[in-house]
Parts: structure tokens; sequence; C-alpha cells
């Protein structure tokens, strides 16, 4: 995982997590907010298939190609988000 965007390098760090909330464990030991998105997509994979970034709105693959058909599934739609960004702008 990155702290910068790999297209507009846009902070990926978000707000500290209050104390309250890390002294309850359940975050192990991060001590901020991610701001990436990650998207999930139904029948393709169970959890985060790439990332989203909240400023550019580009998008990064979270597999490599060693990740064989899920990295392959990934980044077809990773080419489709940022060819719309290309062309909105």
């Amino acid at each position: 995982m990155t702290d910068r965007c790999p297209h507009c390098a846009a902070s990926l760090i978000g707000d500290p997590i209050p104390q309250a909330s890390r002294d309850r464990g359940y975050l192990g030991d991060r001590t901020h907010y991610r701001r990436e998105i990650g998207i999930e997509i139904r029948g393709v994979y169970d959890g985060v298939l790439y990332w989203q970034c909240p400023d550019c709105g580009r998008a990064w693959n979270r597999w490599s190609p060693k990740d064989g058909h899920i990295y392959t599934a990934a980044q077809e739609r990773v080419e489709r988000v940022n060819a719309r960004v290309e062309e909105a702008l």
C-alpha cells in the first residue's frame, strides 16, 4: 500500500484515528485513516479488487501480475476507469 496516489501524488493518509478508538484494539497499530477508495465488484472478487484516488479519480491495481487471473480482472477495470477519467479532462 502506498501513501500517495500513483497518478496525482495526492496524500492518501487521512485524519488521525481518535485515541479512544485506537485503545479498543480494532485497528492494530494504525494511527490515521486511509483516503483511497477500495472498489469491490460482486462476482469477481470478495474484497477490494482495486484502489481509486478520491482526488483525481484514477485507479490502480492492488494485485501484481503474479496473481494471475485476479490481476487481469482488476487491470481491465482499472484501465476502463482511467480511460473515462482521461476522456473527462
